[in-house]
């Protein structure tokens, strides 16, 4: 019986993950050879950069849009959706996530502009909810701070939460006061 050699103990050399070439010299080349990509300048991948804002909110809008608004459109198994159904409050806070993440940043409330129902029968009845923003284009944001957030949007629907609990007062001290829910208010001080 024969012992093994180091030549045949040895394992098989792992093939490269591109193939090798003969370069003109007579080496081996076994850089991969990379696609030419066109590298974009930034004003042609930001028209805002050269005062196209416009142009950048409808690049990175879903829907058409108007003059500085971001458009988004849901559609929503039901028909006859009240104007204070809650998904318009979950709606909202979806088209600021989005605007967000396409580069925008939402400047304003977002509002309800169209509902078009569907009723096709009995197994297929939807709504498409139209909602609008006003936006900026992030990359020539001055006023990052004043963006409204998902945050705002929850707060928003917490305080209107809280303030349908509460119950209003009227009387001498003034035409309204709201009460919060389980708490009192005191009348306000007279003058002398």
């Amino acid at each position: 019986m024969t012992e093994p050699t180091p030549e045949t103990t040895q394992p098989a050399e792992p093939e490269p993950e591109h193939e090798a070439t003969a370069a003109d010299d007579g080496e081996i080349d076994t850089e991969p050879e990379l696609p030419d990509l066109p590298v974009e300048p930034a004003r042609v991948q930001h028209p805002a950069l050269d005062g196209d804002l416009q142009g950048e909110i409808e690049h990175r809008t879903p829907e058409p849009t108007d003059e500085g608004m971001f458009t988004k459109m849901f559609s929503v198994g039901a028909i006859g959706i009240a104007d204070d159904h809650p998904w318009h409050l979950a709606n909202a806070g979806g088209v600021i996530q989005e605007a967000v993440q396409r580069g925008l940043h939402p400047k304003g409330d977002v509002v309800l502009v169209a509902t078009e129902e569907h009723d096709n029968g009995p197994r297929s009845r939807w709504t498409d909810l139209t909602y609008q923003v006003p936006v900026v284009p992030a990359i020539v944001d001055h006023d990052p701070g004043s963006t409204i957030t998902q945050h705002d949007i929850a707060e928003a629907a917490a305080d209107r939460r809280q303030a349908e609990q509460a119950p209003a007062v009227t009387g001498e001290h003034g035409p309204e006061l709201t009460v919060p829910a389980g708490g009192t208010v005191e009348p306000p001080a007279k003058e002398d």
